[in-house]
């Protein structure tokens, strides 16, 4: 989903005759990614599989991985399948997002960053980094997240 149904978007706008909208559930990390737009704040959406063996053991290796990372607080909220990660630091969003995205199969991850989606909002993050990365594996240097 790359735009918010059309009654949210003319209510919150202040158009129309409207005074309630409904928001879809994919709308709400969509919704809270614009309206800190101006605040550099990431949005990571998470989804979990029912639980079995494989899917616990990804998770649990995705929890070490983070921490490993120096993610301690991203891995606890990860470990305690929070649906919604809010992130005010871009370059430790992208961490996080590129290790569930990459490393788990237990876990699905969508990002969010000033109402953008997806490449769209990495490729904003990207831009807004002080330095752009200069080799593939800065996402997983240690250093860059301390």
């Amino acid at each position: 989903m790359n735009a918010l149904n059309d009654n949210l978007a003319t209510l919150l706008a202040g158009q129309g005759t409207k005074n309630v909208a409904r928001i879809d559930q994919g709308e709400i990390p969509l919704l809270l990614s614009q309206l800190l737009a101006g605040q550099e704040r990431v949005v990571l959406s998470l989804t979990y599989p029912d639980v079995d063996d494989r899917n616990h053991k990804s998770l649990a290796s995705l929890v070490q991985q983070l921490a490993s990372h120096g993610l301690k607080d991203s891995a606890a909220h990860v470990d305690a399948q929070a649906p919604y990660l809010l992130f005010n630091d871009l370059r430790k969003a992208l961490v996080v997002y590129h290790e569930i995205q990459h490393d788990s199969v237990a876990i699905g991850v969508s990002l969010y960053y000033a109402g953008l989606t997806g490449a769209a909002a990495e490729h904003a993050i990207l831009q807004r980094l002080p330095q752009a990365p200069s080799h593939p594996g800065w996402l997983s240097q240690p250093a860059i997240v301390a």
